[in-house]
């Protein structure tokens, strides 16, 4: 959908991990056009925030090289907004800004939108239900659960929680007097508002009321809605504290409890809850040479250690690089940082501490064709990203072209684990031939294939909703068992009358109790 698709070529089979390229900015790279936008391409180096659901579903704000400037594009290629736009809601504003948003499995984004007319701002909470924008708050609107509380002015941390609610924090509150006109709110409950609470369980002894909450990661929640994560500070000497359901976990100037680590915390870096309740976090202790990722309060990395277990890389703190991580709710967890690999200091993501999934260096597949033939290679890690419930990373990552040397980010999908699906050339009149590898024998493999686009699809499974790399309709092939070595094979010979067709395929292998999607596979029969 983001790309002029090319020939398959089955040339070398691209090894674990299959990595997809959905959208990119570097320039003449096929997915570097702006999806609706004919001629216009996104602006190298700028990609922002990347929100990524339960099931997979992303949204992303990006800008481009020319109208429309900045624009906040959902996965199946819809922008949902850009600079450009009058708001849907408030015709004679136009929408300037739109910094944070969260999307939820259904598609819907929350968003704290911005809009000026006259030369005046007007700040939004918004939801794009799947159809429409949809006013949630604005300024001067009653707060409900709070008593004579007033919506201020700054709508940060919007989350489409998974179960159809919202939360978010709010500061500039009305009604109320400065040191006291901050909260977080999730579903209509305020669960904390800066000079009356306090979080629970701090360390040292101390009772001292919030005194303010961070503008980014200040908070996240379960997918259920029934766990909060509160990141921010306290209102007496203003350490940070990481509180969750009200109790405080993490506080500066302190060690990590459960870590094992004995060094007072110095700062935080990024901090996350996961669908099913998990809380993450990491930071940096007092020393400054020691990062570190806990999860529930257990250590999961920190300097000095090797990048997974009977590795002799070791993660390192040079340059003061932050520890990045993402989780689902299947304990599938990723980990990037730096270590002390043959580049110097080289960005690495590794899988469950048993696989170093990219290193800088590594190959990928540009164009979805098998075969490392696209000269692209990884580069380091950028910001933003997400796990879905069948464990496929999807996240903002830095690529590097090896012929020109330019760099830039791109949003990619990968896929760990040995099942794979290769593709022979697709030839009219001739066979064409399907392979489905690396599952458990006796397992039951599934083709599909879609002449309507890539999607996604949402699809509900006995396994939970899932995503597939097919525009509806689609065609589901005959079930195929897994041989003793792991191998199924679909052959059949297509029409000629299919020439200069484009098809979309995918696989999937199961049994009654897991689901492994392969990669989508996109080509052109020729």
């Amino acid at each position: 959908m983001f790309a002029t698709l090319t020939t398959l070529l089955l040339v070398a089979a691209q090894s674990d991990p299959q990595i997809e390229v959905m959208v990119t900015n570097v320039l003449n790279w096929p997915q570097s056009e702006v999806p609706g936008y004919p001629g216009v391409t996104f602006r190298a180096n700028r990609f922002s925030l990347l929100d990524v659901s339960a099931n997979g579903r992303w949204v992303l704000s990006a800008d481009t090289n020319g109208a429309p400037y900045s624009l906040l594009l959902r996965d199946n290629g819809d922008v949902l907004l850009d600079e450009t736009l009058m708001a849907p809601w408030a015709p004679t504003e136009q929408v300037i800004g739109f910094d944070y948003y969260s999307i939820d499995s259904n598609g819907e984004v929350v968003a704290a939108v911005k809009t000026r007319k006259s030369g005046v701002t007007y700040p939004y909470l918004m939801r794009f239900n799947g159809n429409s924008w949809v006013v949630e708050a604005r300024p001067g609107d009653p707060i409900p659960g709070l008593s004579g509380g007033f919506y201020g002015s700054l709508f940060l941390n919007p989350i489409a929680i998974e179960n159809g609610t919202t939360a978010f924090t709010n500061d500039g509150l009305g009604g109320f007097s400065s040191g006291f006109n901050e909260m977080a709110w999730a579903d209509g409950v305020v669960l904390a508002q800066i000079g009356f609470d306090s979080p629970l369980g701090q360390f040292g002894g101390t009772n001292t009321t919030w005194g303010g909450f961070a503008s980014y990661q200040g908070m996240s929640m379960s997918g259920d809605g029934q766990h909060s994560l509160i990141r921010g500070y306290l209102g007496t000497g203003n350490p940070d504290v990481l509180a969750y359901d009200d109790t405080v976990m993490i506080q500066e100037g302190f060690p990590v409890p459960g870590s094992g680590l004995t060094q007072n915390v110095g700062q935080f870096y990024f901090s996350n809850i996961s669908a099913d309740g998990d809380w993450w976090a990491s930071g940096s202790n007092s020393s400054g040479n020691e990062n570190w990722v806990v999860r529930d309060g257990t250590l999961m990395a920190k300097t000095g250690q090797p990048i997974i277990s009977g590795e002799t890389r070791l993660w390192t703190a040079i340059a003061g690089a932050p520890f990045w991580f993402a989780s689902s709710n299947a304990d599938v967890y990723y980990i990037g940082g730096q270590t002390d690999g043959t580049w110097g200091n080289e960005d690495v993501v590794v899988y469950n501490d048993t696989q170093v999934l990219l290193a800088k260096g590594d190959p990928i597949d540009l164009d979805g064709n098998g075969s490392y033939d696209d000269n692209v290679e990884f580069f380091g890690i950028s910001s933003g990203g997400g796990v879905d419930h069948l464990g496929r990373l999807i996240l903002i990552i830095i690529v590097r072209d090896t012929v020109t040397l330019n760099t830039g980010e791109a949003v990619v999908r990968i896929t760990p684990g040995s099942v794979r699906f290769d593709l022979s050339d697709l030839i009219a009149g001739q066979q064409a031939t399907a392979t489905i590898s690396g599952g458990t024998p006796g397992h039951i493999a599934r083709l599909a294939y879609s002449l309507n686009g890539a999607g996604p699809t949402a699809l509900n499974t006995p396994f939970g909703e899932i995503l597939l790399s097919l525009s509806s309709p689609w065609v589901d092939l005959p079930l195929l068992t897994l041989d003793a070595q792991g191998e199924a094979v679909w052959s059949q010979t297509l029409p000629a009358n299919l020439a200069g067709v484009s098809i979309w395929m995918q696989g999937a292998v199961y049994d009654a109790i897991s689901l492994k999607l392969t990669r989508g596979r996109a080509g052109v029969i020729q």
